[in-house]
């Protein structure tokens, strides 16, 4: 398979049937993909409980440590609430290791076009209750949680660094979510969290390699932000994070 289309082929490829007249397009990869026997994603028996709780003010805290203590028992885009719970509580930077790794661990979940988006939202309302699409959530909550916690974090770059190795040293060993997208098999699945934790890891440090820090620090005073040491970061992460 082409690896540019690890997460989904092009809707040509599915060799649509003449039923496939007049129909729209939802409805067409629907059949076409429970005729190539594409179920449904299936995830964990008790996570609903756990998103119903995340996403209760009320409850939300609490479940966050649960959350943090067995990670893997959530789709990974659940830990853009837990990064959000931590940054009001105070915690800082506990909030913006939980957000590096909420855009880590979510890369492979993001790949495909429109009908791994389609499966994906299927899935991601059957966990919520509701009609809810994976990847808007996931860019939404990424641009919300990302604008205010960077903004703190990038006072200073030497902590970012630091922070994001340990972001991607503890991602790497920590257990993997047991569902996947199923429009690929599963070896593939393994091959595409392997290759896109490499690719998080490449990425910033090429990142980081090119950015001139003088400027960017430049930059940001003349915005009026401060440049220093992380200011009000919270209690140390603890040391099981690296």
């Amino acid at each position: 398979m082409n690896r540019r289309h690890l997460l989904v082929l092009p809707l040509a490829a599915l060799a649509l049937p003449a039923w496939a007249s007049g129909q729209d397009l939802e409805s067409v990869q629907r059949q076409a993909l429970r005729e190539r026997g594409v179920g449904p994603i299936v995830f964990p028996e008790g996570e609903p409980a756990i998103w119903k709780a995340l996403l209760d003010p009320a409850a939300r805290d609490q479940t966050v440590d649960g959350v943090i203590a067995r990670p893997e028992s959530v789709n990974p885009i659940a830990f853009a609430p837990v990064s959000e719970s931590l940054w009001d509580r105070g915690q800082r930077a506990r909030a913006a290791f939980w957000l590096y790794l909420f855009q880590a661990r979510t890369q492979p979940w993001m790949q495909g076009g429109p009908i791994s988006e389609m499966l994906m939202e299927d899935y991601f309302s059957a966990l919520l209750g509701r009609p809810e699409n994976y990847f808007a959530a996931r860019r939404a909550w990424n641009q919300r949680a990302a604008g205010v916690i960077n903004s703190w974090a990038m006072s200073d770059l030497d902590a970012v660094v630091a922070l994001a190795g340990r972001v991607f040293s503890y991602e790497s060993r920590i257990p993997l979510y047991p569902g996947r997208n199923t429009y690929v098999s599963q070896e593939v699945w393994d091959r595409t969290v392997l290759e896109k934790r490499a690719e998080n890891v490449e990425g910033f440090r090429s990142a980081m390699a090119q950015l001139d820090r003088e400027t960017f620090y430049a930059e940001r005073r003349k915005l009026g932000k401060y440049v220093g040491p992380w200011q009000d970061a919270g209690p140390p992460l603890p040391d099981e994070w690296r």
